[in-house]
Formats: structure tokens, sequence, C-alpha cells
């Protein structure tokens, strides 16, 4: 008898897709997915954010592994040739829009959060910056997590309310020139944090740095006036364009009553020391 050769494997179809469900502020996006992959991305990433069900739907989003590639349904469709590993950013940046095109009434902040007796401090740059280097630092002098990449603020109560992405942060590159295009070629990892590292509930913004990555800095941090602060608002609001002549008047208000700092460093102990007091 000849022996009989192994059957190929065979990619789940549409139909055989599980969801997930991301909350933020008590709505849900829906992830549906054929890809285990794709499914282990979401719960890493996203782990605090899960739900059980939908109760509030801010909508859909579909990834489904075809031969080759992946098909996106989103805010749009798209085919993407490759593995999974290649489309994670992207996932995860499409969820970041579904949530704020649907509370487009909020001041989506570039920033990472943390907080302490109630008070939230506010790390915002571009990435590479230092955000997640500084927000994680700060969690293991006290502070809670609120928000590793994306800090939304309800304008009406300048309160920052929680978006607990896992955080992801670049390993050491103190002493090392990378340049601006460099930096996404270091190698990152996940920091663990425990349910009793977030927080959850709103806090009050008590201050907001500017973090920027120098060789060689010794830490400092001095406050900006108020012109220099509103321009830093807005250039690293992410929803400004929706937001417009609204985004301006509340970057400007929001610079009258909370102060705002440049913080420049190479090392990251040595620059949380330095906020570790600010609020």
């Amino acid at each position: 008898m000849s022996k009989q050769s192994e059957p190929a494997e065979t990619l789940l179809t549409e139909q055989e897709a599980t969801e997930q469900y991301i909350e933020f502020d008590h709505q849900q996006l829906t992830l549906r997915s054929n890809s285990p992959e794709i499914h282990e991305f979401v719960r890493e990433t996203f782990l605090r954010m899960l739900a059980p069900r939908v109760e509030h739907s801010v909508g859909k989003l579909e990834v489904y592994q075809q031969p080759g590639g992946f098909t996106l349904r989103g805010r749009s469709e798209l085919d993407f040739p490759g593995i999974a590993e290649n489309l994670v950013d992207y996932v995860r940046h499409e969820v970041h829009f579904h949530f704020i095109e649907a509370r487009s009434d909020l001041f989506w902040l570039h920033a990472g959060a943390v907080e302490r007796n109630g008070k939230a401090m506010l790390i915002s740059g571009p990435s590479g910056s230092g955000k997640s280097t500084l927000t994680t630092l700060l969690c293991g002098l006290g502070w809670r997590l609120m928000s590793d990449d994306m800090a939304p603020i309800k304008m009406s109560s300048l309160e920052v309310l929680a978006y607990p992405q896992s955080p992801i942060r670049r390993l050491d590159s103190e002493g090392v020139d990378i340049g601006t295009h460099g930096i996404g070629t270091l190698e990152r990892e996940r920091v663990e944090l425990s349910e009793t590292d977030i927080r959850r509930e709103p806090a009050s913004v008590g201050a907001i740095v500017f973090p920027s990555y120098r060789i060689g800095a010794k830490a400092s941090i001095y406050r900006l006036s108020q012109g220099e602060g509103a321009l830093e608002l807005i250039r690293n609001c992410t929803n400004f364009g929706a937001l417009k002549d609204l985004g301006v008047t509340f970057a400007a208000a929001q610079c009258e009553s909370v102060p705002l700092f440049r913080l420049t460093f190479e090392r990251g102990q040595e620059a949380v020391s330095l906020l570790d007091d600010l609020v």
C-alpha cells in the first residue's frame, strides 16, 4: 500500500473567523479575523482594553488571511501581501483611528499618560522621543499607567481618559547615535503591568512634558512659554484636522491652566528623577 501524503494545511474561511472586542470609554470596536496571529497580537496589545461583549459599537475591523496575504476591511478595504508580523502596526493604527473618529469631541494627544494622587502627567511627542521609556519607568516609582501612545483629553474638564494599550518600549539605546530614521530599527520589548498598575478613571491633567532624546545630554527640564506650549500641543494632536479652530482655542486655554515643560535627556533614570516630583 502506498503511503498517503499528509493533507496540506488549509486556511480558515471568513465564516470561521472569531471576534474580539476592544473597549474605550464604554464603547467597543469589534475585531474579526481568521488569523490566530492577529488575534494574539490584539490580545497582547489591548489586553487591558478587551471587553466580553459589544454594548455600544463604534464599528468593525475585519482582517482575513488569504492565500499570499490578508484582506482588511475597516475604514477602507485593501489587500495586504505578506505575513501577519508586517501587518500589526497597521492594525494598531486602525484601532486608534476608529476610536478617534467615534470620539471627535476629544483632543487626542500623541502622548503617554501616568497618574498619581489623582493628577496625570502627559508625556507627549513623536515616535522615538522616549514616551514609553519614561512612562514605564515612572510606573516603577509608584505612578499608574493611563496611556502608552494616545492620550484622549476631555476639553470641557481638562481630564485625560484611560487608553491603556500595553506599553512597548525600545531597548536601551543610550550612547548610540541612531538618527531619526534609525529609531525604527531598534528592538522593542513589551512591559508587563498588573491591573493595580493601571488607572482606569479619568484624571485631571497636572502637567505636560515634551521629551527630546539627545546623545550625551544631561537630563534637564525647563518650562515652556504659553506660545511654545500651544504650538507643541497642536503639533502633537492627532485629530487637529477635525478640531481646527476648536483645537487652537483648547490648546491656548490649556496652556493657561496647566504647566508645560521641555525635557532633554539621554538616560531615562536621570530623566524620571526630574519628572517624579513635577506633579
